[in-house]
């Protein structure tokens, strides 16, 4: 069974009727409610990451950094948006336990409520209450070892030596971005394979080949392209040549192979004129070409989608 990283949300849903006297608690359970299961959403169908902008910008020697605004997500599904570029201090650290540059990084997580900004307002009877909760991100340095996985989400590492950056703010291959779409797999390859006739209604119209694609490592069947590398033209003698070709598509694709079919149907190159070319004639052997002088390989390649 899969654990659950996080409590699944209360599916109560708030009701309400008319001349109900409505608490503060009821208007609360509403917002909620429906915070609890925009998260559930969130961490369910989209994942953890910076989905937008959160650039973090420190250079060697400076004393400061700065984030810009953005948004992202974390693991909880919770909501960052930082509305405005904040500047951050550099730890004021001379430098680590051994003497060399203390390693840092730069994070950006969700407030709690109990560190959050509020607004009060004054109620009736000497009542004094919260109306608005800020839900800013909280943008601070953490040392590695203290960073929440999913939880604290890095924009950057740094060292710091001196209450400075020992070198500019790195972010290359920190960050994790939200909702990447995953690449697809891919595998090539060229086979010198062996052709055999292709007759569709019993009559020889083509050549084909079978194509050994289980070394590409494909989960599912992929979707296949492919092209003959090889020689078109057969030389039987100085004054004896013609042309062998065909338009080749796949047929019977698998996760571990597919079928290469080369039609040959009949034409002629360059009508009309001395340098007159026959293209697939009968009574050639283009089997015994194919396989032999032109020397056709099918050079393949095979997309599965992620």
């Amino acid at each position: 069974m899969t654990p659950l990283p996080q409590p699944l949300p209360a599916t109560h849903r708030p009701a309400f009727f008319a001349g109900e006297v409505l608490h503060a608690d009821d208007l609360a359970d509403v917002a909620a409610v429906e915070r609890s299961l925009r998260w559930l959403h969130n961490r369910v169908l989209h994942g953890w990451g910076i989905g937008l902008g959160l650039a973090a910008v420190g250079a060697r020697g400076a004393k400061s950094v700065s984030v810009g605004e953005g948004y992202a997500i974390d693991a909880a599904g919770r909501d960052l948006v930082l509305e405005q570029a904040v500047t951050l201090a550099v730890p004021p650290v001379a430098a680590g336990p051994d003497g060399r540059p203390a390693d840092y990084l730069l994070v950006i997580a969700y407030t709690e409520d109990d560190a959050a900004t509020v607004e009060l307002r004054d109620g009736a009877c000497a009542t004094l209450g919260a109306v608005r909760r800020r839900d800013d991100p909280t943008v601070a340095w953490r040392v590695p070892q203290a960073v929440r996985d999913g939880l604290d989400l890095v924009l950057g590492a740094a060292q710091v030596a001196g209450c400075a950056l020992a070198g500019p703010l790195v972010t290359a291959g920190v960050r994790r971005a939200l909702g990447a779409i995953p690449s697809p797999h891919v595998a090539t390859g060229t086979d010198d394979t062996v052709w055999t006739a292709w007759a569709p209604d019993g009559v020889p119209a083509g050549v084909m080949a079978t194509v050994d694609t289980s070394g590409g490592g494909f989960g599912d069947t992929p979707s296949y392209q492919v092209a003959i590398q090889g020689e078109r033209e057969a030389i039987a003698s100085s004054s004896d040549r013609f042309v062998i070709d065909g338009h080749p598509h796949v047929a019977r694709a698998g996760m571990l192979s597919f079928d290469v079919v080369v039609p040959l149907p009949e034409g002629v190159i360059n009508p009309g004129t001395s340098n007159v070319l026959e293209v697939n004639p009968p009574g050639r052997d283009a089997l015994a070409w194919v396989n032999g002088g032109l020397h056709w390989k099918v050079q393949w390649i095979g997309v599965e989608a992620a």
